[in-house]
């Protein structure tokens, strides 16, 4: 007679998409919360009209499409990380992150470089020019944080590299948690707050993105990180690394 019984080793049915469902669930979130936080940016600007409505939106997609470049090199990293995690040379994970987040911080200079041209850049646009100056206003700060994206975006593709999704998405919540009070306070000027408008918005994008940064960096830090990664004692500039990330 057949038996229907499963070996002892065998795994459940479903057990492969659970895997799946359990290391995508956190990155899924997670980029929810990013979407999540640019729909309630739009939601409290087009309160104050539609110039200002239409110059987020605008300004908003260019700053996006100048930073996704480094987004997509800095990704990079949790395969590097993954690698060496895999291999079991777990210092090595630290090293490769560590030049990610050198290379992150090198893109201020992206950002400097920029600022004296997007006045040239949007007044090339057929906008109104009320609309061109909230532009401008929303880009140029955006720049001075240039760096927040492609350093957040390391940190996270480390965590992800070595099997901890769920710290950047518990980060990015909070940080949606922030830049939703912070907005709203900046904007329309609450809590004490000046009224910033337009200006509002992009300071607590920013500020937002800097906890993301400084919370993952101070977790990647931190002592149990250290003990498993030597993330600590992994800084040094490592130029055969950092080619291989470029």
């Amino acid at each position: 007679m057949q038996s229907n019984q499963l070996p002892d080793d065998a795994e459940p049915r479903w057990a492969g998409l659970q895997e799946v469902l359990r290391m995508a669930g956190p990155v899924v979130m997670s980029q929810l919360s990013w979407v999540v936080m640019q729909f309630v940016d739009t939601m409290m600007v087009a309160r104050l009209g539609t110039d200002q409505l239409a110059a987020v939106g605008s300004s908003g997609l260019w700053a996006w499409v100048v930073v996704s470049f480094f987004v997509g090199v800095f990704s990079c990293v949790s395969t590097f990380v993954s690698q060496s995690m895999g291999r079991g040379h777990r210092e090595d994970c630290a090293r490769y992150a560590w030049q990610g987040i050198y290379l992150s911080l090198a893109t201020v200079v992206v950002g400097a470089a920029l600022w004296p041209v997007s006045r040239p850049f949007f007044d090339l646009m057929p906008h109104s020019s009320a609309v061109k100056e909230y532009e401008i206003q929303y880009f140029q700060i955006r720049l001075v944080g240039f760096f927040l994206i492609p350093w957040q975006t390391v940190l996270a593709a480390f965590f992800m590299g070595i099997n901890r999704p769920l710290v950047p998405m518990v980060v990015t919540i909070a940080a949606n948690v922030i830049n939703t009070a912070l907005g709203y306070a900046l904007i329309f000027g609450e809590f004490g707050f000046p009224r910033m408008e337009v200006r509002g918005a992009a300071w607590a994008l920013l500020a937002s993105l800097l906890f993301q940064c400084l919370a993952l960096q101070a977790i990647f830090m931190g002592r149990p990180m250290h003990n498993e990664f030597g993330t600590r004692t992994s800084m040094r500039l490592d130029g055969r690394r950092l080619k291989e990330l470029l």
